[in-house]
């Protein structure tokens, strides 16, 4: 172990993939389940990737004698990228009867276990965090995820994880349930924590699965009970998969795996025709204003930068249709709020208070920004409802920082604009593609507004009345057009409209001033930025 800390390397990674697929019938009977195609890839190079991409040098595959297609296809495309290991099981004695076939190559080292018919998408640094959680912690290291009781369906019955989250983010496991029947149960709460089929074992894995094997005489030796052997001798850690996870090796997974795979590809007409390949989309969550409409919301902009989603001005619903857009708080690392009016921080308080609900993630950690006075606003809040939005744990609340943020996938800047005395916009720059996206919250036409909104690739500004009705502090369409065109904007986006909008020929009051895209928001519009 010491010397593997040293390297910082785990050298194998084993794939079992001998077994039959019985829960995929009829079609494993004339195709390995392996090679069963999700999108336009087989199940198991999806696995071969992200085994990749960790730097993992070998992978041991555990074959049946009928799945010579599968050695093939892994020859192909991966022999020289990877060294491959292939070992034969003669006949179908389980999972546990499988790996223990690798003892001879893998002799008493740590290695990768990885099911074939686990699919994740996203979290792309899912896999590097759980070899260091093993490296830190020296014990056995499960990949995890949370799955909501909306989606137990998709799962089989086994996995079923119940542990308590640690202060360095971790989850220490206190119990690994048995695998049974059916699709996973969730009996207390609305949410389950399920292995993900990707762990980290000790050598000494090896050993209890013989010792497995002395007990359970006949049938197959499965894994789930050699597991369960060391949680309880040994302990457990467990790291959570923060991306979209599927069971592919039954069939509710796999048809929903491909469904998701083909919205990713060919997004719901709701879309913006104007999509790009990023990793960088805008969510509208509300268009409209605090005065009620029959089809605008209040305003709420979610934007996602890979698998995580940055928050801003939540007004009061903005978490319901959240939800309803299959954005989970779990999903959400950031909020930001340009100004501390009513309508544009309605949910703060929700949010605050629905994280303190003991059905709620446990490991779920959000950043809250704000203005300068954000911090006084929040304390005056803290006095009003005290304990019931306290979440300490869950969540860190302060003033943004003069100089911004800055992560390795993307970075916020702010300028002060012209409505209230502290209001700011936010500028958010995705590293990876330069994308540009801006947004406005409430302002009237000022230098800064200018320079928030330079070169944006997509620029969100509110317009909030018509020409001829035109309020301090607030934009109406000309004076859009017109940042749009100082700022060289490449996209326009309207929203935040009053009533008093409804009718009137906006794109035309425009047009006058800028001749770039322009689109008018509406809920649940998205746009790939």
């Amino acid at each position: 172990m010491d010397g593997f800390k040293r390297r910082g390397l785990i050298e194998f990674a084993v794939i079992p993939s001998a077994g039959k697929g019985t829960r995929l019938l009829p079609i494993t009977s004339f195709i390995p389940k392996e090679l069963i195609p999700v999108g336009n890839k087989p199940m198991i190079h999806y696995a071969m990737e992200r085994i990749i991409d960790a730097g993992i040098p070998n992978v041991v595959i555990v074959l049946s004698t009928a799945k010579e297609s599968l050695r093939e296809y892994l020859i192909r495309e991966f022999s020289e990228k990877v060294k491959l290991n292939f070992l034969f099981q003669k006949e179908p004695h389980g999972v546990a009867d499988a790996i223990a076939l690798c003892r001879p190559l893998i002799d008493e080292n740590p290695f990768l276990l990885w099911m074939p018919d686990s699919f994740q998408w996203g979290d792309s640094e899912f896999l590097k965090r759980l070899l260091s959680l093993f490296y830190k912690t020296g014990q056995t290291s499960l990949g995890i995820y949370s799955v909501t009781q909306d989606k137990a369906y998709l799962y089989g019955n086994c996995g079923l994880i119940k542990g308590s989250p640690t202060s360095d983010g971790y989850l220490k496991i206190y119990s690994l349930g048995d695998k049974r029947p059916g699709s996973f149960e969730i009996v207390d709460g609305t949410m389950a924590y399920r292995v993900v089929g990707v762990s980290v074992c000790k050598g000494e894995f090896f050993d209890y699965i013989e010792k497995h094997r002395s007990i359970h005489k006949e049938g197959e030796l499965d894994d789930v009970p050699v597991f369960q052997m060391i949680l309880k001798e040994k302990g457990m850690v467990g790291e959570i998969f923060r991306g979209d996870y599927f069971d592919v090796g039954n069939q509710n997974g796999l048809m929903y795996a491909q469904h998701f795979l083909w919205e990713k590809a060919y997004p719901s007409p709701q879309s913006s025709p104007l999509r790009g390949q990023t990793n960088f989309e805008m969510m509208v969550l509300g268009s409209g204003t605090a005065i009620p409409h029959g089809s605008r919301f209040g305003p709420g902009y979610a934007l996602r930068i890979n698998d995580r989603y940055l928050l801003f001005d939540p007004s009061a619903g903005t978490l319901h249709r959240m939800a309803k857009s299959g954005i989970n708080l779990k999903d959400i690392s950031h909020i930001f709020f340009t100004h501390l009016h009513p309508d544009h921080t309605g949910d703060l308080v929700p949010l605050l208070f629905a994280l303190k609900n003991p059905d709620i993630d446990p490991l779920i950690f959000i950043q809250i920004f704000g203005p300068v006075g954000f911090g006084d606003f929040f304390n005056n809040l803290k006095i009003l409802y005290g304990h019931c939005i306290d979440a300490p744990q869950k969540a860190k609340v302060s003033e943004i920082p003069e100089e911004g943020l800055n992560t390795t996938e993307w970075s916020v800047k702010c300028e002060k604009v012209l409505h209230t005395e502290n209001s700011i916009g936010y500028r958010v720059t995705h590293h990876k593609s330069g994308k540009v996206w801006a947004y406005s919250g409430d302002t009237d036409y000022c230098d800064e507004i200018i320079k928030l909104v330079d070169n944006a690739d997509v620029a969100v500004l509110e317009c909030s009345f018509p020409d001829q009705l035109k309020e301090n502090g607030h934009l109406t369409p000309s004076l859009c057009a017109r940042i749009a065109r100082e700022g060289k904007v490449h996209h326009l986006v309207l929203s935040h409209f009053y009533p008093p909008c409804d009718g009137e020929d906006i794109l035309a009051s425009c047009r006058r001033e800028y001749s770039g895209p322009i689109t008018l928001a509406k809920d649940y519009l998205k746009i790939l930025i």
